[in-house]
Protein backbone atom coordinates (compact mmCIF):
# COMPACT_ATOMS: atom_id res chain seq x y z
CA UNK A 1 0.00 0.00 0.00
CA UNK A 2 1.36 3.35 -1.00
CA UNK A 3 2.52 5.75 1.71
CA UNK A 4 0.92 9.09 1.01
CA UNK A 5 1.47 12.31 2.89
CA UNK A 6 -2.10 13.57 2.98
CA UNK A 7 -4.78 14.14 5.57
CA UNK A 8 -7.22 11.38 6.35
CA UNK A 9 -10.97 11.98 6.22
CA UNK A 10 -11.73 11.76 9.93
CA UNK A 11 -15.44 12.54 9.67
CA UNK A 12 -16.04 9.78 7.12
CA UNK A 13 -13.97 7.22 9.04
CA UNK A 14 -15.65 8.09 12.33
CA UNK A 15 -19.12 7.68 10.81
CA UNK A 16 -18.11 4.39 9.19
CA UNK A 17 -16.75 3.10 12.50
CA UNK A 18 -19.80 4.20 14.49
CA UNK A 19 -22.07 2.39 12.05
CA UNK A 20 -19.95 -0.79 12.27
CA UNK A 21 -19.98 -0.61 16.08
CA UNK A 22 -23.75 -0.21 16.24
CA UNK A 23 -24.74 -3.83 16.86
CA UNK A 24 -21.55 -4.70 18.75
CA UNK A 25 -22.02 -2.33 21.69
CA UNK A 26 -22.49 -3.87 25.13
CA UNK A 27 -22.94 -0.71 27.15
CA UNK A 28 -19.81 1.34 26.43
CA UNK A 29 -17.82 -1.77 25.51
CA UNK A 30 -17.58 -2.68 21.82
CA UNK A 31 -17.43 -6.45 21.40
CA UNK A 32 -15.36 -6.87 18.24
CA UNK A 33 -16.06 -10.61 18.17
CA UNK A 34 -19.69 -9.79 17.36
CA UNK A 35 -18.50 -8.01 14.21
CA UNK A 36 -16.29 -10.94 13.23
CA UNK A 37 -19.23 -13.30 13.61
CA UNK A 38 -21.58 -11.07 11.63
CA UNK A 39 -19.05 -10.65 8.81
CA UNK A 40 -18.02 -14.33 8.93
CA UNK A 41 -14.36 -13.44 9.46
CA UNK A 42 -12.06 -16.15 10.82
CA UNK A 43 -9.68 -15.07 13.60
CA UNK A 44 -6.27 -16.68 14.16
CA UNK A 45 -4.06 -15.82 17.15
CA UNK A 46 -0.57 -17.28 17.03
CA UNK A 47 3.15 -16.56 17.48
CA UNK A 48 4.45 -14.96 14.28
CA UNK A 49 7.77 -13.82 15.73
CA UNK A 50 8.45 -10.10 15.37
CA UNK A 51 7.19 -9.82 11.80
CA UNK A 52 3.86 -7.99 12.23
CA UNK A 53 1.09 -7.17 14.71
CA UNK A 54 -1.87 -8.13 12.57
CA UNK A 55 -2.76 -9.24 9.06
CA UNK A 56 -5.88 -9.38 6.92
CA UNK A 57 -5.90 -12.10 4.26
CA UNK A 58 -8.44 -12.97 1.57
CA UNK A 59 -8.52 -16.43 0.01
CA UNK A 60 -11.78 -18.31 -0.33
CA UNK A 61 -12.76 -16.71 2.97
CA UNK A 62 -11.62 -13.79 5.13
CA UNK A 63 -8.95 -14.22 7.81
CA UNK A 64 -7.50 -11.92 10.44
CA UNK A 65 -4.23 -12.95 12.08
CA UNK A 66 -3.03 -11.51 15.41
CA UNK A 67 0.55 -11.94 16.57
CA UNK A 68 0.47 -13.06 20.20
CA UNK A 69 4.27 -12.76 20.43
CA UNK A 70 3.89 -8.95 20.32
CA UNK A 71 1.13 -8.90 22.91
CA UNK A 72 -1.84 -9.08 20.57
CA UNK A 73 -4.30 -11.12 22.60
CA UNK A 74 -8.04 -10.66 22.97
CA UNK A 75 -7.59 -9.83 26.65
CA UNK A 76 -5.07 -7.02 25.95
CA UNK A 77 -5.71 -3.44 24.88
CA UNK A 78 -3.02 -3.79 22.24
CA UNK A 79 -4.72 -6.87 20.83
CA UNK A 80 -8.10 -5.12 20.70
CA UNK A 81 -6.57 -2.16 18.88
CA UNK A 82 -4.81 -4.42 16.36
CA UNK A 83 -8.03 -6.37 15.75
CA UNK A 84 -9.96 -3.12 15.30
CA UNK A 85 -7.21 -1.90 12.96
CA UNK A 86 -7.53 -5.01 10.77
CA UNK A 87 -11.30 -4.62 10.76
CA UNK A 88 -10.65 -1.12 9.43
CA UNK A 89 -8.77 -2.60 6.48
CA UNK A 90 -11.73 -4.89 5.90
CA UNK A 91 -14.49 -2.28 6.28
CA UNK A 92 -12.96 0.85 4.68
CA UNK A 93 -14.03 0.39 1.02
CA UNK A 94 -10.77 1.29 -0.77
CA UNK A 95 -8.76 -0.87 1.65
CA UNK A 96 -11.18 -3.77 1.17
CA UNK A 97 -10.91 -3.61 -2.61
CA UNK A 98 -7.10 -3.40 -2.61
CA UNK A 99 -6.74 -6.43 -0.34
CA UNK A 100 -9.47 -8.36 -2.16
CA UNK A 101 -7.47 -7.92 -5.37
CA UNK A 102 -4.64 -9.86 -3.74
CA UNK A 103 -2.64 -7.27 -1.84
CA UNK A 104 -1.90 -9.00 1.48
CA UNK A 105 -1.82 -6.52 4.36
CA UNK A 106 0.64 -6.93 7.23
CA UNK A 107 0.26 -4.22 9.87
CA UNK A 108 2.77 -3.05 12.45
CA UNK A 109 1.36 -0.79 15.16
CA UNK A 110 3.75 2.10 15.71
CA UNK A 111 3.76 5.20 17.87
CA UNK A 112 4.17 7.60 14.95
CA UNK A 113 2.54 6.15 11.84
CA UNK A 114 3.24 7.79 8.45
CA UNK A 115 1.66 5.41 5.94
CA UNK A 116 -1.68 6.81 4.71
CA UNK A 117 -3.60 3.51 4.68
CA UNK A 118 -2.23 2.55 8.09
CA UNK A 119 -3.16 5.95 9.55
CA UNK A 120 -6.70 5.50 8.22
CA UNK A 121 -6.91 2.05 9.82
CA UNK A 122 -5.48 3.43 13.09
CA UNK A 123 -8.07 6.18 13.17
CA UNK A 124 -10.85 3.73 12.34
CA UNK A 125 -9.66 1.47 15.17
CA UNK A 126 -9.82 4.27 17.76
CA UNK A 127 -13.23 5.33 16.43
CA UNK A 128 -14.79 1.87 16.58
CA UNK A 129 -13.40 1.18 20.06
CA UNK A 130 -14.58 4.60 21.27
CA UNK A 131 -17.58 5.66 19.15
CA UNK A 132 -18.20 9.41 19.21
CA UNK A 133 -21.63 9.38 20.84
CA UNK A 134 -20.67 6.88 23.57
CA UNK A 135 -17.39 8.65 24.30
CA UNK A 136 -18.96 12.10 24.56
CA UNK A 137 -21.80 10.82 26.73
CA UNK A 138 -19.34 9.20 29.13
CA UNK A 139 -17.24 12.38 29.42
CA UNK A 140 -20.23 14.64 30.04
CA UNK A 141 -20.18 16.14 33.53
CA UNK A 142 -16.86 14.52 34.48
CA UNK A 143 -13.93 16.84 35.33
CA UNK A 144 -10.77 16.29 33.31
CA UNK A 145 -7.74 14.68 34.90
CA UNK A 146 -5.54 11.65 34.52
CA UNK A 147 -8.09 9.72 36.59
CA UNK A 148 -10.66 10.32 33.83
CA UNK A 149 -8.22 9.13 31.15
CA UNK A 150 -7.62 5.92 33.11
CA UNK A 151 -11.36 5.46 33.60
CA UNK A 152 -11.99 5.92 29.86
CA UNK A 153 -9.20 3.43 29.11
CA UNK A 154 -10.76 0.80 31.37
CA UNK A 155 -14.35 1.49 30.29
CA UNK A 156 -13.68 1.26 26.55
CA UNK A 157 -10.82 -1.24 26.96
CA UNK A 158 -8.52 0.98 24.91
CA UNK A 159 -4.94 2.11 25.50
CA UNK A 160 -4.07 5.35 27.28
CA UNK A 161 -2.51 6.68 24.07
CA UNK A 162 -5.65 5.95 22.02
CA UNK A 163 -7.83 7.56 24.68
CA UNK A 164 -5.66 10.70 24.80
CA UNK A 165 -5.76 11.12 21.03
CA UNK A 166 -9.51 10.54 20.98
CA UNK A 167 -10.02 13.01 23.84
CA UNK A 168 -8.03 15.66 21.97
CA UNK A 169 -10.54 15.39 19.17
CA UNK A 170 -13.93 14.92 20.86
CA UNK A 171 -13.38 15.48 24.59
CA UNK A 172 -14.89 18.38 26.54
CA UNK A 173 -11.79 19.95 28.11
CA UNK A 174 -8.79 21.76 26.61
CA UNK A 175 -5.71 19.51 26.45
CA UNK A 176 -2.52 19.03 24.45
CA UNK A 177 -0.47 15.84 24.08
CA UNK A 178 3.21 16.05 23.08
CA UNK A 179 5.40 13.04 22.21
CA UNK A 180 9.17 12.76 22.49
CA UNK A 181 11.52 10.04 21.24
CA UNK A 182 15.26 9.87 21.89
CA UNK A 183 15.17 13.36 23.37
CA UNK A 184 13.48 14.96 20.33
CA UNK A 185 9.84 15.98 19.93
CA UNK A 186 8.12 13.92 17.22
CA UNK A 187 4.45 14.95 17.22
CA UNK A 188 1.74 16.75 19.14
CA UNK A 189 -2.05 16.92 19.12
CA UNK A 190 -4.37 19.34 20.86
CA UNK A 191 -8.06 19.98 21.32
CA UNK A 192 -9.71 22.70 19.26
CA UNK A 193 -10.36 24.79 22.38
CA UNK A 194 -6.74 24.70 23.58
CA UNK A 195 -5.37 28.29 23.72
CA UNK A 196 -3.64 29.43 20.53
CA UNK A 197 -0.38 30.27 22.29
CA UNK A 198 2.81 30.60 20.27
CA UNK A 199 4.93 27.51 20.89
CA UNK A 200 8.30 27.53 22.60
CA UNK A 201 8.98 24.18 20.97
CA UNK A 202 9.19 22.67 17.50
CA UNK A 203 9.07 19.16 16.12
CA UNK A 204 12.53 17.66 15.71
CA UNK A 205 14.04 19.66 18.55
CA UNK A 206 14.45 19.04 22.29
CA UNK A 207 11.71 20.03 24.79
CA UNK A 208 11.91 23.52 26.34
CA UNK A 209 14.44 23.68 29.17
CA UNK A 210 11.79 24.72 31.74
CA UNK A 211 9.31 21.99 30.81
CA UNK A 212 8.61 19.08 33.12
CA UNK A 213 9.25 16.76 30.15
CA UNK A 214 12.83 18.02 29.99
CA UNK A 215 13.23 17.45 33.73
CA UNK A 216 11.72 13.98 33.29
CA UNK A 217 14.25 13.13 30.56
CA UNK A 218 17.25 14.51 32.47
CA UNK A 219 16.16 12.57 35.55
CA UNK A 220 15.99 9.37 33.46
CA UNK A 221 12.54 8.70 34.87
CA UNK A 222 10.22 5.90 33.79
CA UNK A 223 7.36 6.14 36.29
CA UNK A 224 4.36 8.31 35.39
CA UNK A 225 4.41 11.62 37.23
CA UNK A 226 2.26 14.76 37.55
CA UNK A 227 3.71 18.25 37.86
CA UNK A 228 2.18 21.64 38.66
CA UNK A 229 3.59 23.77 35.86
CA UNK A 230 2.97 27.08 34.10
CA UNK A 231 1.96 27.99 30.58
CA UNK A 232 5.31 29.73 30.03
CA UNK A 233 7.11 26.40 30.31
CA UNK A 234 5.88 25.44 26.83
CA UNK A 235 4.41 28.63 25.34
CA UNK A 236 5.05 32.34 24.88
CA UNK A 237 2.34 34.07 26.92
CA UNK A 238 1.67 37.60 28.19
CA UNK A 239 1.00 36.23 31.66
CA UNK A 240 1.73 32.96 33.43
CA UNK A 241 -1.21 30.61 33.73
CA UNK A 242 -1.05 27.64 36.14
CA UNK A 243 -0.99 24.40 34.15
CA UNK A 244 -0.77 20.66 34.80
CA UNK A 245 1.78 18.49 33.02
CA UNK A 246 1.63 14.72 33.26
CA UNK A 247 4.53 12.65 31.89
CA UNK A 248 4.41 8.95 31.12
CA UNK A 249 6.93 6.64 29.51
CA UNK A 250 6.12 4.03 26.85
CA UNK A 251 8.94 1.52 27.18
CA UNK A 252 7.97 -0.56 24.13
CA UNK A 253 8.24 2.45 21.82
CA UNK A 254 10.76 4.35 23.96
CA UNK A 255 8.53 7.41 23.85
CA UNK A 256 7.68 9.96 26.51
CA UNK A 257 4.28 11.63 26.46
CA UNK A 258 3.44 14.93 28.12
CA UNK A 259 -0.23 15.76 28.68
CA UNK A 260 -0.88 19.46 29.26
CA UNK A 261 -4.10 20.97 30.57
CA UNK A 262 -5.51 23.86 32.59
CA UNK A 263 -7.86 23.38 35.54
Amino acid sequence: MEALNRKINRIYLSQLASFAAGNAAEGSYINLLNILEFENIRLHIDDYGDHFDGALVFDNSIHIHLNSNLGNRLDSKRGRFTLAHELGHYIIPHHHEAIKMGEVNFSTITFNQHNYFEREADYFAASILMPTALFKRFCEGRPFGIELIRLLSNTFDASILSVLKRYCEIGNHEIMVIACQNGKLVWYEKSKDFPAYKHRFSIGNTPPLDSFMNEYILGNKSESELSHSYSGDWFYTNFERPMREYCLYYQKFRHILSVLWFD
